[in-house]
């Protein structure tokens, strides 16, 4: 990992990782067909994605990169929208979807699923010759 010479609207510095994994996101975001715009902490400013999308995705595309170089675990951080525009927007009015992944020794994933309306783990497994998402936790609750 290097860092690049430019810092991000935060004032955090840049890394080649951090702006590799957002351009990879934002490439996967464009994609779906169903996301108008993004936002990530390397690129806060609005982004269009798609004028026929409908959603608008924020997002950290590598949280923690600055210790990736010590094997610790980062993830990534994602808020899906219902909205075209989040400007002033309340997550409770808007924030119909959010996800954490996780990568490091075990790679998991964890999301509302809002057909189910429970926040479900997912975990990156081998099965057989193939690598399948498996879910590890159907209904993840923190504890009171």
């Amino acid at each position: 990992m290097h860092l690049v010479q430019s810092r991000n609207e935060f004032g955090k510095l840049q890394s080649d990782i951090d702006l590799e994994a957002n351009e990879i996101i934002m490439r996967n975001l464009k994609s779906t067909g169903v996301i108008f715009g993004a936002a990530s902490e390397e690129c806060p400013k609005f982004n269009e994605v798609s004028e026929d999308g409908e959603y608008f995705v924020t997002f950290d595309p590598i949280d923690g990169s600055s210790v990736i170089d010590c094997n610790f675990s980062v993830g990534s951080i994602y808020g899906i929208w219902n909205t075209k525009d989040i400007q002033g927007i309340k997550a409770r009015d808007a924030l119909v979807g959010a996800a954490v992944a996780i990568y490091g020794t075990r790679t998991t994933l964890i999301i509302y699923n809002a057909q189910s309306d429970q926040v479900e783990e997912l975990t990156l497994m081998q099965v057989g010759n193939k690598k399948k998402w498996i879910v590890t936790n159907p209904k993840l609750e923190l504890a009171a």
